[in-house]
């Protein structure tokens, strides 16, 4: 499919030309990053090695998945109205939980999740 403007040209070119343009810093990256390396040693096999290059052109897949998803995640809950709720961890331990005079967290949140429609933990 070819996406036109009003004027006729085809914007496809641009994106591939963008994305060329992009190789060129992942390339000097790479060779960068294997300049300074000394030479290999014998318990590094060449596998091994290929995997070692291979990180980082997996690195936009990797960012896609652990990046882009939970914030099209999130996006998508606030567009259905569902809302987001953060829980945050308790840090450490209490010996005795009521000595400052606080519910768990779990009785301080559950308002929020009644309010925005989620199960509560």
């Amino acid at each position: 499919m070819v996406l036109s403007d009003r004027h006729g040209w085809s914007r496809q070119p641009l994106a591939g030309l963008r994305v060329a343009l992009c190789l060129v810093p992942l390339i000097a990256l790479i060779v960068l990053e294997g300049k300074p390396r000394p030479p290999r040693p014998a318990h590094v096999t060449l596998p091994h090695l290929v995997v070692q290059y291979a990180m980082w052109p997996a690195m936009a897949v990797i960012t896609f998945f652990w990046a882009s998803l939970p914030a099209l995640h999130a996006q998508w809950r606030l567009a259905s109205g569902r809302g987001l709720v953060y829980l945050v961890a308790e840090k450490g331990r209490r010996h005795n939980p009521g000595a400052l005079g606080l519910p768990p967290a779990t009785e301080r949140v559950a308002p929020l999740l009644d309010a925005v429609g989620q199960d509560r933990p």
